[in-house]
């Protein structure tokens, strides 16, 4: 049985995509919209401190903001497979794929930026040219898993 049928065939798809009202499918929806603003709101701030704007804020504090956007990542993960269960179709959309390759080119350049940048307490200003295009690279993913994400719902099935 292929994954898709499999989804449809479980009580969770049920549940999440015949229930009536404000509960299940509206509150993963919200969730799967707050941890995309946690986690993209917090990494879009801490690329732009690496890039120069705010120099007046230090670097070494915002450290403390990657525990805040793990979290919102995984209200995400957690949401998305809660709003794939919902249309499991959408596996076959060639854009969701487009969509999960920016993300985990998204993951990797934060993960690099954390352990990089961040995992050196001595980290100075100004910063090397590798960790500002790091940056730029990392709002780009982060703006491609987002229009991905969105043009999923209008483009890509074939």
């Amino acid at each position: 049985m292929d994954i898709v049928a499999w989804i449809k065939d479980t009580g969770l798809h049920t549940w999440l995509a015949e229930s009536v009202g404000w509960f299940p499918y509206p509150t993963t929806l919200a969730l799967h919209s707050a941890g995309m603003g946690i986690v993209v709101g917090m990494s879009l701030a801490v690329n732009l401190r690496l890039l120069g704007v705010a120099p007046e804020l230090p670097l070494a504090p915002l450290r403390k903001i990657f525990p805040f956007i793990w979290l919102g990542f995984w209200v995400n993960a957690i949401s998305g497979v809660g709003l794939t269960f919902t249309d499991p179709d959408k596996l076959l959309n060639w854009m969701i794929w487009i969509k999960f390759a920016f993300l985990a080119l998204a993951l990797v350049s934060l993960r690099i930026i954390q352990s990089r940048v961040f995992g050196n307490p001595h980290a100075e200003e100004p910063l090397s040219e590798p960790s500002k295009a790091l940056a730029v690279a990392s709002i780009v993913f982060w703006v491609g898993v987002i229009t991905a994400g969105r043009l999923s719902a209008y483009l890509g099935f074939s």
